[in-house]
């Protein structure tokens, strides 16, 4: 059962990958239905992943709702943190927000600071010039590492605030 798990577990993650958000929740679900039996250590690792599911689609209260099991079930770990924290940005429980962000720095890695960084620009009252200089350092970090979606990302990112503020030459 648990090898079955796996397979749709990975099923999950190239649907998601794929942005097949309703094959990748069914194969996650089928995974953590298998697994219940077998392994509570793999079956956070698949609540972890539907919780990034959700998150993908800014369906931020089931997300919420998935990743605060993962917390509970796991050492502190920063990506779980990193989301929890965005989560709670986005239905704008600002406390909350900010105790998984202040966790989640204090254990994170250099990748995710610049998200973490970014994370925290987004949701705090900076100056547009401060706002874009975080987001430029983050992009050049993910370039030179080679992570190039993340750069992508946040390019589109910077250019919908800037949009959203009217200054299309910065857009």
């Amino acid at each position: 059962e648990l090898i079955r798990s796996g397979c749709e577990n990975i099923l999950g993650l190239a649907s998601l990958s794929l942005k097949q958000y309703g094959k990748a929740e069914e194969h996650f679900l089928s995974a953590l239905d298998l697994a219940k039996q077998e392994s509570k250590n793999y079956t956070t690792l698949i609540k972890y992943n539907i919780g990034f599911l959700y998150a993908e689609q800014t369906l931020s209260a089931l997300a919420i709702r998935y990743l605060l099991e993962v917390n509970e079930e796991e050492e502190p770990y920063f990506k779980t943190h990193f989301l929890l924290s965005r989560e709670f940005y986005r239905i704008n429980d600002i406390e909350k927000a900010k105790a998984f962000y202040n966790k989640g720095i204090e254990i994170t890695n250099d990748e995710y600071k610049h998200h973490f960084g970014i994370l925290k620009a987004l949701n705090t009252d900076i100056n547009e010039d401060e706002l874009e200089s975080i987001f430029r350092e983050a992009m050049d970090y993910f370039k030179q590492h080679e992570l190039h979606g993340f750069a992508e990302d946040y390019a589109g990112e910077l250019a919908q605030y800037f949009y959203n503020k009217e200054d299309y030459k910065k857009a």
